[in-house]
């Protein structure tokens, strides 16, 4: 009789601790499919809204350079500048005194700037009117720049403006795409995270109904032990058994709210409601067109890493051989001035302003500095493009493997769904023979942890399908699942 209190007591506190533990995930329950986590990450995730912002900051920054080659006009004034001064000033016969001067000294210009981006040089436009006021004598002068035109032009060097523009566009599309990247990555992390959840929800459900059916064959044992039908040790073997499923259901529901919090985070889930996930729908095994595959693989992988650099090289090369002979720079300037001490005769007859230069750089003793300068990039630039070729060939391999690892993996899980209706069945049987004594206890409970291994191995397969998903509609652009081109917005 004190064994079976002993006995009753045990399962009585057993059963009260599981009930305490498993309470909270039984209240107020919100279902949640792997298609709508997906979709939260867009509405309510952080990540996405800094993916969303960088964006856009991406796209003014390249809409402020290309306006940069537009005109940009400038209006300058100065309200009248105060100044007084003792002045040196020369006379007529050479002879140098100082007079204290009083001045105003009020400007208005309007300048006009353009790049030639066509040729690499510059074009400056501008006018201006200035007026002196004499305090000190009362008087008056005003001066003029009619029109001042300056160009400054390389005849035969490096135009960066030419290679300004190539490169600025290219880390335009690069960073849109990068930005669409890191949307996929925060999919694939939604995707962890849920898989994460999801195993240890099925854990802890699957060792509930093992410590369900543990405690049925107490009872059982309880019976036959009352009867003498079986030793007392048996009996000790399946309460040690017992206790081992609560400890891991225990830890099972450590690990399922661990996983939770993170699913939380991402998606920003304040509510206090606890979140049950549904098993993903099974996705069909994809007809991947290989030269589909290889064609957006390289477009949007091997050219999205390479073609930035491969630009760089290229002008760092133009550049260096450019800069290794004569370098030959244009400058001209024609302006209309004039001056005078009344506003209406100050347009009346312009002097001419005219400049031009040639500049020449020629080097003599650098020790062929420049000219090593070129061979250097030239090799830099030779190893890119052979690290491109080498890229483009290696693409079939690796496009032959991503088939064959979806190949295997969708019939990894054919398997994995038979073996799971097989252990089920075989549970069962074992069950029964076990109940009529034909069955020991530890060949059943050797059965009870081998379920939980398939169910594990299966959900863990169905993960690695949907993350090659979404890998490769990162490395693709495209989602070769559903045939279907993806933009960022």
């Amino acid at each position: 009789m004190i064994l079976f209190k002993i006995r009753g007591n045990f399962l009585l506190t057993n059963l009260v601790f599981i009930l305490l533990l498993s309470s909270n995930l039984l209240f107020s329950q919100k279902k949640l499919t792997l298609e709508e986590l997906l979709t939260l990450t867009k509405s309510s995730s952080l990540e996405y809204q800094i993916i969303q912002r960088n964006y856009l900051k991406e796209k003014l920054e390249y809409d402020i350079y290309t306006k940069s080659y537009l005109p940009r006009v400038e209006l300058k004034s100065s309200l009248p500048t105060y100044n007084r001064s003792i002045n040196q000033i020369t006379q007529p016969n050479g002879d140098n005194i100082f007079i204290e001067q009083t001045q105003a000294n009020s400007t208005l210009s309007l300048s006009v700037f353009q790049k030639l981006p066509f040729s690499g040089g510059t074009l400056l436009v501008n006018s201006s009117l200035n007026r002196l006021d004499l305090l000190s004598s009362k008087k008056v002068s005003y001066s003029s720049n009619w029109i001042n035109f300056f160009l400054s032009q390389p005849l035969n060097g490096y135009n960066s403006f030419k290679w300004s523009r190539k490169i600025n566009k290219e880390k335009f599309i690069r960073n849109n795409i990068k930005n669409y990247k890191r949307f996929e990555d925060l999919n694939i992390s939604a995707v962890k995270l849920f898989f994460s959840v999801l195993i240890n929800q099925k854990k802890m459900e699957l060792t509930q109904k093992n410590i369900d059916l543990t405690k049925e064959y107490m009872e059982i044992v309880k019976k036959k032990d009352s009867l003498g039908r079986i030793v007392t040790s048996d009996f000790y073997k399946v309460k040690l058994s017992l206790n081992e499923l609560i400890r891991k259901y225990e830890v099972d529901i450590n690990n399922y709210k661990n996983s939770m919090l993170g699913l939380r985070n991402l998606i920003d889930f304040k509510s206090k409601d606890s979140i049950i996930l549904q098993e993903p729908n099974f996705l069909e095994l994809p007809d991947i067109d290989r030269g589909k595959l290889e064609q957006k693989l390289m477009e949007n992988t091997v050219n999205y890493s390479m073609d930035l650099e491969i630009l760089e090289s290229e002008k760092e090369l133009d550049k260096a051989k450019k800069e290794r002979g004569v370098q030959i720079d244009l400058e001209l300037a024609y302006g209309l001035n004039s001056n005078s001490n009344n506003f209406n005769d100050l347009y009346n007859i312009p002097s001419r302003r005219e400049y031009a230069n040639i500049g020449l750089t020629i080097p003599i003793v650098n020790w062929n500095e420049n000219n090593k300068k070129y061979q250097v990039q030239k090799l830099n630039n030779q190893n890119l493009l052979d690290s491109y070729q080498r890229k483009k060939k290696s693409l079939s391999v690796e496009v032959n493997n991503i088939i064959s690892e979806i190949a295997s993996l969708f019939k990894q899980v054919e398997y994995l769904q038979e073996n799971i209706s097989l252990i089920k069945l075989n549970i069962n049987s074992t069950y029964e023979r076990l109940k009529y004594g034909r069955q020991t206890w530890y060949e059943f409970r050797r059965e009870l942890f081998e379920e939980e291994k398939i169910l594990v191995n299966y959900l863990s397969t169905i993960q690695q399908i949907w993350l090659i998903r979404y890998q490769l509609r990162k490395n693709s652009l495209h989602d070769f699942f559903v045939k279907k081109d993806l933009f960022f917005k």
